[in-house]
């Protein structure tokens, strides 16, 4: 079992664009992202537990008890559109931990050829595998295997040494296609614009 704790950023450009796919359109609809991320850029604490079975790379990853607290603040005191934006940023600080796992083992020599999520691609009680194995210790599941912090994910990743037969993103095996942070052409896909949760159910 590995632990790994990383920093997560979005440049200018990725930020302008998680506002635009997210519908922050407004002046002021951008400045609470701003805000909103300022405060998850203070209080995230990113980390990632794994380990390597032979071609398998089993993972738990999470933002913190923090982004869940800091949310609740705000539902607790109205503050609707903070609360989503902390939903949509760390949704796509999550996409961010994704990229930084696919680099970090790229330079080991290896590709995820593709993503297996519990509940999805193999039974949800696969959870129980990937909390024995990887150990995390800030992540919980309860009987329904809900995790908490809300953002954290379980998984499997199958590995390759081919880089031709890897994924090209995370969406490629993910169920929810609806999801306004889908990786697709957007004429091709719905954009609707609701509390959208993805990795978790």
């Amino acid at each position: 079992m590995r632990q790994i704790e990383q920093t997560l950023l979005l440049s200018d450009e990725e930020r302008k664009v998680a506002k635009s796919r997210h519908k922050f359109f407004s002046k002021e609809e951008q400045r609470v992202f701003d805000h909103v991320y300022e405060e998850l850029q203070r209080i995230q604490n990113p980390k990632c537990y794994q380990k390597r079975e032979q071609m398998e790379q089993l993972f738990v990853i999470t933002l913190g008890q923090a982004v869940d607290a800091l949310q609740e603040s705000y539902l607790e005191k109205g503050e609707y559109l903070k609360a989503y934006s902390v939903d949509c940023i760390a949704t796509e600080l999550l996409k961010k931990f994704y990229e930084e796992i696919q680099k970090m083992l790229q330079k080991e020599g290896y590709f995820i050829e593709k993503f297996l999520y519990p509940g999805e691609q193999i039974p949800l009680e696969d959870i129980r595998r990937i909390f024995q194995e990887t150990a995390p210790k800030e992540v919980t599941y309860n009987e329904s295997y809900f995790l908490s912090p809300k953002k954290s994910v379980a998984m499997i990743a199958l590995l390759t040494k081919e880089k031709k037969t890897a994924c090209k993103s995370i969406c490629e095996q993910c169920s929810q296609k609806n999801c306004p942070s889908r990786e697709e052409r957007r004429e091709q896909r719905e954009k609707p614009y609701g509390y959208q949760r993805i990795f978790t159910k």
